[in-house]
């Protein structure tokens, strides 16, 4: 087994001695970054672009970031752009995200596009993002925009948000823009969403836009 973990900008309340006296705050930038994952068995890649604690603030700005798994049995990728808990405030601008996963077998991918846990704010804008699943059995992908929990509010604006699964057998397909839990608010604007499916057996893809719970 091989893990692998990149951490892009991250701001932590206890690293800092004068806490009390300003918010930490990590500023991101990133423009073409690749991350891939290619056969073998229970391997795990983990990325992780701006990320926050606390009181802490994330402004993130990612554009051209792609993420890809192929063949193999038991891998897992996680893709997370934006995320603060405690009383984090997180700004995310996205665009040309990619993350597809073709042929293996029980393999699962994330995406995350801002995330706040506690009484989190997700500012979320996010364009051309791409998930797509080609053949293979068993496997799951989730994508989330604008995800907060707690008195967590949301507000994502989506424009061009693309999911995709094509042939296979028992693969799982998840999207999600927009969602609070506990007393959380949320405020989406989404345009030209599209989530398909192409042959295979036994597949099954879910969608929600806008919720709490």
């Amino acid at each position: 087994m091989k893990t692998t973990k990149i951490l892009i900008a991250a701001a932590i309340t206890g690293l800092f001695a004068t806490a009390a006296m300003a918010q930490p705050k990590a500023t991101v930038d990133l423009k073409n970054a690749t991350q891939s994952q290619s056969g073998g068995a229970n391997n795990k890649q983990d990325a992780t672009i701006g990320a926050a604690s606390r009181q802490a603030n994330v402004d993130v700005k990612a554009n051209g970031v792609r993420q890809t798994q192929s063949g193999g049995r038991s891998n897992t990728q996680n893709l997370t752009i934006g995320q603060g808990s405690g009383r984090s405030d997180v700004k995310v601008n996205a665009t040309n995200i990619r993350q597809g996963q073709a042929g293996g077998r029980g393999n699962k991918q994330d995406l995350t596009i801002g995330k706040a846990t506690g009484a989190g704010k997700v500012d979320v804008k996010a364009r051309n993002v791409t998930q797509s699943q080609r053949g293979g059995r068993a496997n799951q992908q989730t994508a989330t925009i604008g995800k907060a929990s707690g008195r967590g509010e949301v507000e994502a604006k989506v424009a061009n948000v693309r999911q995709s699964q094509a042939g296979g057998s028992r693969n799982k397909q998840d999207l999600t823009i927009g969602e609070a839990k506990g007393r959380g608010k949320v405020d989406v604007t989404a345009r030209n969403v599209v989530q398909t499916q192409g042959g295979g057996a036994s597949n099954s893809q879910g969608m929600k836009v806008g919720t709490t719970k």
